[in-house]
C-alpha cells in the first residue's frame, strides 16, 4: 500500500468517517483501472517493425478477403482485421469523398478479432514510402491519436464469438500506408494503398 493510502487509512481509522472510507475505496479503485488499462497496453507495444518503401515504388497492398458472413471484406492474416466494404477496393483505401478536417480525411474502420483470440490490441501506422501520418480514434469529435488501443471486451456487433471494434483512421495524403497491429501473442503488418479519389460510399458525414 502506497504511503497516500496509508494516511487516509489512518486518518479513516482516528475519525471513523465513512465519508472517507468512500474516498478510499474510490481512490483505490480509480488507481488500479487505470494503472490496468496503462499495463495492458505497454505490455503489447513493440517497436514498429513496418516496411519502408522508395518513392514511387510499387505498394504491396493486401487483397480484401471474405472472414466472417456477419462482415464486410477484411485485410489481413488476423486474429485481427480492418473490415470494411465501402473503402475498400483491390487493397486500396478511396478518401476522395470523405469528411475532412484541418486537411485530416476520416475513414471509417470496422476492426473484428477472432474467437480464438480475446486480449488487448493496439494498433499504430505510418506512410511507408513517404512522411506522413496515419492516426487513430473511436469517434469523429477528437482531432486523432497516432495509436489505438483496445480492451480485451467487446465495443460493439460481435457475432459468432467474433469481436468488434468501430473506430475512424484519418489520413492526409495519398500513398503507400501499413498498420502495426499487436497483441499478446501476435504482431502483424497489413499494407494498403490510400488515393484521394472518390467512392461510391459516403464515410463520416
Amino acid at each position: 500500500m502506497s504511503g497516500f493510502m496509508q494516511y487516509l487509512v489512518h486518518i479513516t481509522r482516528r475519525f471513523r468517517t465513512p465519508f472517507l472510507v468512500l474516498i478510499i475505496v474510490g481512490v483505490s479503485i480509480g488507481v488500479t483501472g487505470c494503472t490496468g488499462i496503462a499495463d495492458s497496453e505497454q505490455s503489447i507495444q513493440r517497436p514498429l517493425h513496418l516496411p519502408m518503401l522508395a518513392s514511387g515504388a510499387t505498394c504491396p497492398r493486401m487483397i480484401e478477403h471474405k472472414i466472417f458472413p456477419s462482415f464486410g471484406l477484411a485485410l489481413g492474416d488476423g486474429p485481427v482485421y480492418p473490415v470494411g466494404d465501402g473503402p475498400w477496393k483491390h487493397g486500396t483505401f478511396y478518401f476522395g469523398d470523405a469528411r475532412a478536417d484541418d486537411g485530416w480525411y476520416y475513414l471509417k474502420v470496422l476492426w473484428v478479432g477472432s474467437p480464438q483470440y480475446h486480449g488487448p490490441i493496439l494498433i499504430r501506422g505510418h506512410q511507408i514510402d513517404g512522411p506522413n501520418e496515419l492516426r487513430f480514434s473511436k469517434g469523429i469529435g477528437s482531432s486523432g491519436d497516432a495509436t489505438l488501443f483496445f480492451p480485451t471486451s467487446s465495443e460493439g456487433y460481435s457475432p459468432g464469438g467474433w469481436t468488434s471494434w468501430p473506430s475512424y483512421m484519418r489520413v492526409t495524403a495519398p500513398g503507400c500506408y501499413a498498420y502495426q497491429v499487436d497483441g499478446t501473442s501476435f504482431s502483424e503488418v497489413i499494407v494498403f494503398q490510400a488515393l484521394k479519389a472518390p467512392t461510391q460510399f459516403h464515410w463520416a458525414r
